[in-house]
């Protein structure tokens, strides 16, 4: 990708992001309402996934990302030796403790907080949003429309390519948290349009990993593995630039 194409991408994606804290705002003031006034409209308690499961088991289950994660960036740099690429355009001075300190805490931080917004406080929005939506189009045509779309389109299709591990996921808790789940997702990979198309649909299929892994042993598990996955690259991204030029940091967010 092409360093100007790429730094328009990455513009419009700090855009959604942005638009993201409103939802992520008005996720945690609706969520508070519905759970005060009408709790039933949430399957799930304010605080359901709070939870650490077993290191062992959440390494079992994440180990596979991880080398997805680290052999792909190792192919990647390769391939842009390979190419004689260098359309690097961020300037980070410093030698590696410097670089993986920084990757360290940015990756933290995205972590925890890309969790607790996508994972939560926006999937918890919208399970809320999709109700109101799917009650007016009841309304006003006699016709569910959003949980015809998700049962019968969006649904099926995101079953298929998550191989149907998300399928208990998708539609054990109703259409709507499967809903919820698909849309809150949308929002977590357009965050990371700059990447390019291969970036694009490879952040769909991690955030689905993350919600899988929410799912199973709790949002701050999600956000241990979401940190992991990033500062592995990360220090892939320190071994290559330690191998090629080390004053330049190539432009690499998660």
């Amino acid at each position: 990708m092409k360093p100007e194409k790429q730094r328009i991408l990455y513009r419009i994606s700090k855009w959604l992001v942005r638009y993201s804290w409103f939802l992520v705002f008005g996720g945690l003031i609706s969520m508070v309402a519905a759970i005060w006034i009408a709790p039933e409209l949430i399957p799930f308690s304010f605080s359901h996934f709070f939870r650490f499961g077993s290191l062992i088991g959440i390494l079992k289950t994440a180990w596979p990302l991880f080398v997805w994660g680290v052999g792909l960036s190792i192919l990647k740099f390769l391939y842009r030796k390979w190419r004689k690429q260098n359309n690097l355009f961020i300037v980070l001075p410093g030698g590696p403790l410097v670089m993986i300190f920084q990757g360290f805490l940015e990756n933290l931080w995205a972590g925890i907080m890309e969790e607790l917004s996508f994972r939560w406080s926006i999937f918890y929005f919208e399970i809320l949003l999709y109700q109101v939506l799917n009650y007016i189009c009841l309304s006003l045509f006699n016709f569910g429309f959003f949980e015809w779309f998700f049962l019968n389109i969006t649904g099926p299709i995101a079953d298929f390519f998550t191989l149907g591990y998300m399928h208990s996921i998708l539609f054990g808790y109703g259409w709507v948290v499967g809903a919820a789940i698909l849309n809150s997702n949308a929002l977590f990979r357009n965050g990371h349009i700059y990447q390019g198309f291969f970036g694009f649909v490879n952040s769909w299929f991690l955030g689905m990993f993350l919600f899988y892994v929410m799912f199973q042993h709790g949002l701050f598990a999600a956000m241990f593995v979401h940190f992991t996955y990033n500062f592995l690259i990360w220090l892939v991204l320190v071994v290559y630039i330690q191998l090629q030029d080390r004053s330049l940091l190539p432009l690499v967010r998660f």
